[in-house]
């Protein structure tokens, strides 16, 4: 029996895409959007799982992408956010009300710091009972460890949730463990 949602942010709560970051970081800096794709690719991975910085990302972006810029004291990336980024009221609204008939719901997201701060601004997090993001554990999806952590504060063995996620390798991921992954 199910007792629990998990929902994904980006792609499911979120109508958005890197690709508005990315578009504004070529606005800002005038470089290809392949070399910002190169560079995003090379250093997301560490930010996601919170082992540096969005300075030290930045940097290490510049560096990578050829980008004569100073870092701004405004983050791009959250930015993008404020400007791109919608809530999907639909599904949002599918999660409150499972809630609301006693279902425990949580959020599951690889994130980066300026994602969480537009995510705190528009307070998403305070609608779900737990909110388990890659940067503040360490593990992206698809790894077994973020998925059996999220079972873990939501109090429920995994045949007893569903996970929504856009990416496949990541639906797939939680129904190796026996929760069901939706895409």
């Amino acid at each position: 029996m199910i007792k629990a949602g998990i929902f994904d942010i980006g792609g499911v709560l979120l109508d958005w895409s890197n690709q508005s970051i990315f578009d504004l970081m070529h606005e800002r800096w005038g470089i290809s959007q392949d070399a910002i794709l190169n560079a995003w690719e090379r250093n997301i991975h560490p930010f996601s799982k919170g082992e540096i910085t969005e300075d030290e990302f930045l940097r290490r972006f510049y560096h990578d992408a050829d980008v004569i810029a100073e870092p701004s004291q405004n983050s791009v990336i959250l930015e993008a956010f404020i400007k791109n980024f919608r809530i999907n009221e639909k599904v949002l609204a599918v999660a409150l009300q499972m809630k609301a008939n006693g279902y425990k719901i949580g959020l599951l997201s690889d994130t980066i710091d300026p994602h969480l701060d537009y995510l705190r601004f528009v307070k998403l997090p305070e609608a779900f009972d737990i909110s388990i993001f890659s940067n503040e554990v360490g593990y992206e999806k698809p790894s077994v460890e973020i998925y059996q952590m999220t079972l873990e504060q939501l109090d429920v063995k995994p045949e007893e949730a569903f996970f929504v996620d856009n990416l496949p390798p990541n639906a797939e991921g939680a129904s190796k463990i026996g929760i069901h992954g939706i895409v």
